[in-house]
């Protein structure tokens, strides 16, 4: 008996919503959690600052009750990296699921042939994907290695290190980065997709 595969599992359409869902409405809920430093453009600010100076200017101003906002934050944004891993692992498995061949017809020779030959073989984007399923995990990794070295920093906010805000800011780009490659291969996968339906 064929059992799924823990990509299968999170390709099926429930658990894509269920994932989906989470990742969308914990950022909502963040909205409310970081009001006290401005709410969210007040993190993109920190996650942005690549030195000492500016860092200690920004949380200085936010003040405690800013401080506890970003600290009270890390545990909800910890689920959301695990939700939206999840969501896009499941994303690219079932956007690059092997297509169904089509049905079997009799050539002219007797022989029998695939009615749809195209569907046998995986198109050049898929291909790409395949190699990066990992891409979404690599993301949540690097988001969570920045948020670690967020919260070292901000336990000891008065005499914050250069190097764990360089690797922050480091690990910032590198996520963003990730981030924005997911997304143009998930256009490029849809669109394939939508080439490949209108072929069909």
């Amino acid at each position: 008996m064929h059992l799924p595969s823990a990509l299968d599992i999170l390709a099926k359409t429930p658990v894509l919503l269920l994932t989906g869902a989470i990742t969308l409405v914990i950022p909502l809920q963040m909205v409310g959690t970081l009001a006290p430093l401005g709410g969210t453009a007040g993190l993109v600010e920190l996650q942005l600052t690549p030195d000492v100076d500016s860092y200690l200017e920004i949380v200085t101003a936010w003040g405690p009750a800013g401080r506890r906002a970003l600290a009270s934050h890390f545990s909800g944004d910890f689920i959301f990296m695990l939700a939206y891993a999840l969501c896009g692992l499941g994303l690219l498995r079932r956007l690059t699921e092997p297509a169904q061949p089509g049905p079997v017809t009799a050539g002219e020779d007797g022989t029998q042939q695939d009615s749809c030959p195209r569907a046998s073989g995986q198109s050049a984007p898929i291909r790409m994907a395949q190699r990066l399923l990992p891409l979404p995990a690599l993301i949540a990794i690097s988001d969570l290695a920045e948020t670690l070295f967020h919260g070292l920093l901000l336990a000891n906010w008065q005499a914050p290190s250069q190097a764990v805000l360089t690797l922050a800011y480091s690990l910032n780009v590198i996520k963003w980065s990730l981030a924005a490659l997911f997304l143009t291969l998930l256009l490029i996968l849809l669109g394939a997709r939508v080439a490949r339906g209108s072929r069909g």
